[in-house]
Formats: structure tokens, C-alpha cells, sequence
């Protein structure tokens, strides 16, 4: 299963002091306040995944219950394991959100231990090359989907479980796995499993469902059930029966999709499919494709901003590539196989939408590959390929598919469609082979074009006009920000951060029903005001997309007021234990160039103090701090009171005593 899935600390403690006594002194009784508190603000463990030459799943055994209103899973999982060399101890992993209750190995108790996600297991003796060693868990946790991380969500919005989210595995993950499955549900849901159901039975308000399969992805809900034919390919479309528009929209679309991706990319061998409704919760990408199911938000404008009509056409192209490609794995296997699906959908919209849509969609795709490449770093497609999903959005995904755009008007209408008629068939190698095969078809070498694209990190070739594919002047952009107020309330004891921005924007790009502004994968917003009126909006990692009533004029300037919380994050880990507010794209909305006008306000409580604001302007008295970024802002340093009231007054205490006895000290040694 290929899932898009879309996952620091340094405390400065710096003493000034002329007396060499004191000042040491002083270190030691802050000392123990200063480790407790890294201690408490470090960034938790990661659990590594472990390699797994040692052993490979060959079998499942599994008995799971599931509860939607609590977001439990309990489960007894058997996994057979062949050895393949030697082995004193087997390494698994395991969501580090469920708890080990018990575990025995071929039927007898066994020690391990845990570290995150890598669970260790001490065998009773020496497995033999080829033996078969039968693990059993008994295990129980909430899996809930708060960001980027293990795929997983149980709740009354649905539930999805990949298998590495819910299941002890190890990294053999190659072929399919036999397991047989019992899964005990609540009566009404529907379990969309690609296996075969053997046993149903009814207790109450509870259902066991027994399967034989080699799917150990768990997909249900409560669904409205649909068989639409499209073509030659019979599909079971499972929607969430509390959005019935949803339902009706991808009964309708659904065939002209297949229509259009047959016609664009030829045919495929497919003869049914499954599609299904996925929770639309935090961390969730928009969609996922596996085998003969393509999984899908349920929001009409999905988690990503691009709607249904988008990403339908871009799972079924993954599942045209399941179907057809077998090409290479390496370096620019990411890239092709999601900026392919990414174009190819935006080909849809045109057809299905006419022009404008299209440019639309090239437009805010060249913003947020804009914006990714400024707070990554890179521009570099291939340098991105190994990244977490929501981090290589914008360079691979997105400005991929831009590098799609420019080989169309490189090679002419005529050869790019025989390119997406022929190239999944083409049996790569490797990505030069892919491009000397692009170059054949041209009639010249793209190799300088595409190491432009997909290896180097120019920045001139990142923002491209969405009508002409050339770059835009250095002063034109969809939006510009004009002016901005933002007041943060700053809790570094918590972490916790609370704020309420607002911009004076410019649009300069003609009319839009939407607009998109950046803000921390850790930061949730709570409400949007467009002109003095709420707005809807979708927040999905990083992008904050905004649709206000009646949309955007052209030269139209508007205010916007955005309402959020929570903490930054950066990668997967909480920013950071010494209480820094990075002063770049962390922790207030901007545009896709990070800018920020205007003035920001940091309210924070007493006994914590400001330091190293370089590149701030220091405005404020009383418990609220101003602080105007000039041209390059540091990050700013806001560092608690550690230890109670009583540690800071035995602490002034000894300083006062110190100083009287140096002075003592002084004034004896002058009179002798």
C-alpha cells in the first residue's frame, strides 16, 4: 500500500555579575530550576522505525473492537514471522498511541520493551534460519488523528486505519499479507474491506464481522451505497450518509472521469473499484489510493483546498499507474507519479470548467510551491521526494506538475498528448532513462530542462506566471499585504499561544472565488472575517484557504481578521523547549512570501522576560511588549521565571548575603 500521506531544545542561561563568587553561587542554586525545566520542555522521543532483514509477515490473526464515540481500539493480534537469519530478539513496530497488555511468543510469556513506536522482543531461545515464530499482542489505545504521523482516525466521523497505525508489523511491506480479520463494529456501519466476509453476527447494538483477506486496512462508517457503471469498470462508491450532496456529485462524475482518463492516458485494465469516503479529520491528506480502493474526504472543497473535481481525476490517475506503470523506484519515482496525477487533474478542470479554472489552478499552485520553497529551503524536487507529504506539497507535487506545464509548451500540444498516451508503458529505469526517452519524442535533449526543474535550487524558476509559464515581474503577485496588526497572547510555561491577526490585503489578479494565506501546521483557526463578515474557510497543514461571500474583485482591497491557537511546530517535533518564537512563517498568517506588515503585539505574564530581539523594534511598557520587525528579524527569546516565588526570593536572599560579606570582606582588608 503507497499511502500520500500526507510528521529542539537549547536552554541559553546567560549570568552577568563582576564578582566571580556570586556569580557561581548564583548558577548552583538556579542550576536544579534550569535542568527541570529542559527536562520538561524537551522535545518527546521519536520512535525510530526498525530495519527488518531479520524476519518477514508471513501471516495475521486479528480480533479488533472498535468504538467511534471514545476513539478506542482494543485487538489481539497473532503475527506469524519467518526467520531469516538467526535471531536472539524480534524488533516491531507499533503506534506508540497503543498500549502492549500482554504479549507471549509461540505461546509462552515473553519479555520485551517499548521506545516509541520500536517494540523489542526477547526470545525464550535462538530462532533458527527458516523457522516460523508466532507473536501474539494484546494491545488497546485511542487513535486519533491530530497532524501528520501514523495514518490512523477512529471516530463518529468515520474510521480509517492503515495498517501501520493499528497493527505490529515490521518493514516487509513488499507483497500482500494473509490475516484473517474479526472486527467487532457498532450495528449501522459498514466495513469496506477488499476481502472476504465468511461470518456476520448481531448482538445489541454491536457487529462481528469475520474475513478472510489480504487487506489489513480498516475503512467504515455509516455509508450510502451506490454501484455505477463507467465504461467497462463497475465501481462501489460508498459515501458518508451524512453528506448526501457528496453522494450525488461522484455518482454523476465519476463516469465522465473515467471517459476523460481513458481518452487522455489510455486504457487500463481495471474492472471494478472500490471509492469510499475517508474522515475528514487533522492530519488527513485528501486522498488516498491502494489496490482496487481510492479513499476520499467528504468535504465538497476537501482538506487541501481543491475540490472534489480535482482530486477525483488525481486518484484515479494513481490508479491508472497501479494499473499500467512499472517503472522505476528511485530518485524521481515520487515526483513523476504524483505531479502526473496532479497535472493530469488540473487537465480535467479545463475540460470540464474551460480555461479559467485551469489557470486558477496553476495560479495557486505556483503560490504554494512559492511559499514551500521559502520555508524549506529548497527548491529542489528530488532533494523533497523523501520528505512527510505535507512538507513536499508544494515542490513536489505542485511545482512538478508546473515542470509538466513547461514540457507541454516546450514539445506542442500534439507530442505532450502523445507523451501521457505513451509514457506509462515506457518501463523506465531510472529518471535519466525517463528523460532520454522524453527527449526522443521531443526531437531534443530536455535533460538541461528538466535538471533545471527537478535538481537545482533556483529560485527564478519556482514562481511562474500561471498564463505563460514565464516569470512574473519581482513586484506582481495575487495578493499583496498592506498593512497588519497582529496581537498574540504568549504562554511559555504551557506551551501555549493564542492570536488574533489582522491584514489590509491588495488583489491584483483579477476576479477569484478564494484566496490562500500560510499559517503553522500547529496553529488552528477558530473563525475568519472577511469585511466585517465570517467567512468560510479549510485549513489543512500549512495552507489556510478563505472563501469569502461573493469573492474577490479585481483591485479590489479588503481586510481580513483570523482567530487562532495553539503551538507551533516544526517537522514533527513541538517548537521549542527554550521558549524561542522563531521571528519567520512559525507562528503568525502571511502570504506565500512570509511577509508580515505592520505591528505585532506579544502579551505574555509576568516573570518572563524578553531577550534577544535583534531586529525588532521594542515598543511597549506594562505586561504587554510591541515589537515591529525591521528587515531581517531574529527569532525572539522568551524565557520563563523558573521555580516558585520562593526559589527567586532565597536566590535574591544569597545574593544580598554575598554581596555583604564581599563588602566586609573589603572594608576589613582596608583597614589593615
Amino acid at each position: 500500500m503507497v499511502l500520500r500521506s500526507r510528521v529542539f531544545a537549547r536552554v541559553n542561561v546567560r549570568l552577568w555579575g563582576a564578582n566571580v563568587l556570586i556569580v557561581t553561587c548564583l548558577f548552583a542554586l538556579l542550576q536544579p530550576a534550569v535542568m527541570r525545566s529542559a527536562a520538561a520542555d524537551g522535545a518527546p522521543s521519536q520512535g525510530t522505525t526498525p530495519g527488518s532483514e531479520p524476519v518477514a509477515v508471513c501471516a495475521y490473526r486479528v480480533q479488533a473492537a472498535l468504538a467511534p464515540d471514545t476513539h478506542r481500539l482494543a485487538a489481539q493480534a497473532e503475527v506469524s514471522l519467518t526467520v531469516k537469519r538467526a535471531v536472539r530478539q524480534l524488533v516491531l513496530s507499533l503506534n506508540p498511541a497503543l498500549t502492549v497488555q500482554g504479549l507471549m511468543v509461540d505461546g509462552n510469556s515473553a519479555a520485551f520493551s517499548r521506545n516509541g513506536a520500536r517494540l523489542t522482543i526477547d526470545l525464550p531461545a535462538q530462532a533458527r534460519t527458516g523457522a516460523t515464530v508466532r507473536v501474539a499482542i494484546d494491545y488497546a489505545g485511542e487513535i486519533i488523528s491530530r497532524g501528520w504521523g501514523l495514518r490512523g482516525h477512529i471516530g463518529p466521523e468515520g474510521i480509517f486505519l492503515a495498517k501501520e497505525a493499528w497493527l505490529p508489523y515490521d518493514e516487509t511491506w513488499s507483497i500482500e499479507v494473509p490475516a484473517e480479520l474479526t472486527v467487532d463494529l457498532p450495528a449501522g456501519y459498514t466495513l469496506v474491506n477488499r476481502g472476504r466476509v465468511e461470518g456476520r453476527a448481531l448482538f445489541g447494538n454491536r457487529q462481528l464481522l469475520h474475513l478472510q483477506t489480504f487487506d489489513l486496512n480498516v475503512i467504515a462508517g455509516v455509508y450510502d451505497y451506490r454501484r455505477i457503471i463507467a465504461g467497462r469498470t463497475t465501481v462501489d462508491l460508498y459515501t458518508y450518509a451524512a453528506y448526501p450532496e457528496m453522494g450525488r456529485i461522484l455518482a454523476d462524475e465519476i463516469p465522465r472521469a473515467f471517459a476523460f482518463l481513458r481518452r487522455t492516458l489510455g486504457e487500463a485494465p481495471i474492472d471494478s473499484l472500490v471509492i469510499v469516503n475517508m474522515p475528514a479529520v487533522p492530519g488527513f491528506g485528501s486522498g488516498v489510493a491502494y489496490g482496487d480502493v481510492i479513499g476520499l474526504t467528504p468535504d465538497f472543497r476537501n482538506a487541501r483546498g481543491y475540490d472534489v473535481y480535482a482530486l477525483l481525476p488525481h486518484e484515479l490517475t494513481h490508479r491508472w499507474q497501479q494499473a499500467r506503470l512499472r517503472s522505476f523506484t528511485g530518485p524521481g519515482s515520487v515526483w513523476l507519479i504524483e505531479a502526473t496525477a496532479t497535472y493530469v487533474s488540473w487537465m480535467y478542470l479545463a475540460e470540464r470548467f474551460g480555461p479559467e479554472r485551469f489557470r486558477d489552478a496553476l495560479s495557486q499552485g505556483a503560490e504554494i510551491a512559492w511559499r514551500d520553497r521559502l520555508i524549506d529551503g529548497t527548491g529542489s524536487v528530488l532533494a523533497c521526494e523523501s520528505k512527510r507529504a505535507d512538507l513536499r506539497y508544494g515542490p513536489v507535487y505542485l511545482r512538478g506538475a508546473w515542470a509538466l506545464h513547461r514540457l507541454r509548451q516546450l514539445i506542442g500540444e500534439e507530442k505532450f498528448a502523445e507523451y501521457l498516451r505513451q509514457h506509462l508503458d515506457w518501463r523506465a529505469k531510472d529518471l535519466d532513462d525517463w528523460v532520454a526517452q522524453c527527449s526522443r519524442l521531443a526531437g531534443f535533449d530536455l535533460k538541461p530542462y528538466f535538471d533545471s526543474w527537478l535538481r537545482a535550487d533556483d529560485p527564478a524558476s519556482a514562481r511562474p506566471d500561471a498564463s505563460t509559464g514565464a516569470l512574473p515581474p519581482q513586484d506582481r503577485s495575487d495578493l499583496t499585504a498592506e498593512d497588519g496588526q497582529l496581537v498574540v497572547q504568549y504562554d511559555p510555561t504551557k506551551p501555549s499561544l493564542v492570536g488574533t491577526a489582522s491584514m489590509t490585503l491588495h488583489n491584483h489578479l483579477g476576479r477569484r472565488p478564494s484566496f490562500r494565506l500560510s499559517l503553522n501546521t500547529g496553529l488552528t483557526v477558530s473563525s475568519v472575517v472577511v469585511c466585517g463578515r465570517p467567512a468560510p474557510f479549510i485549513q489543512s497543514a500549512r495552507d489556510l484557504l478563505i472563501m469569502p461571500s461573493g469573492g474577490l474583485a479585481d483591485d479590489e482591497r479588503f481586510t481580513v481578521v483570523i482567530n487562532y491557537a495553539g503551538w507551533p511546530v516544526a517537522g514533527a517535533a513541538p517548537l521549542p523547549a527554550n521558549s524561542a518564537l522563531p521571528a519567520r512563517a512559525l507562528w503568525y498568517p502571511s502570504l506565500t512570501d512570509l511577509s508580515w506588515p505592520g505591528r505585532v503585539a506579544i502579551r505574555v505574564p509576568a516573570g518572563v522576560t524578553i531577550a534577544r530581539i535583534r531586529g525588532w523594534e521594542r515598543r511597549s511598557v506594562a505586561g504587554t511588549i510591541e515589537l515591529t520587525p525591521r528587515n531581517s528579524p531574529t527569532a525572539i527569546d522568551l524565557v520563563p521565571a523558573h521555580g516558585s516565588g520562593r526559589t527567586s526570593a532565597a536566590v535574591v536572599a544569597g545574593a544580598v548575603v554575598l554581596l555583604a560579606v564581599g563588602a566586609a570582606v573589603a572594608r576589613k582588608k582596608k583597614r589593615r
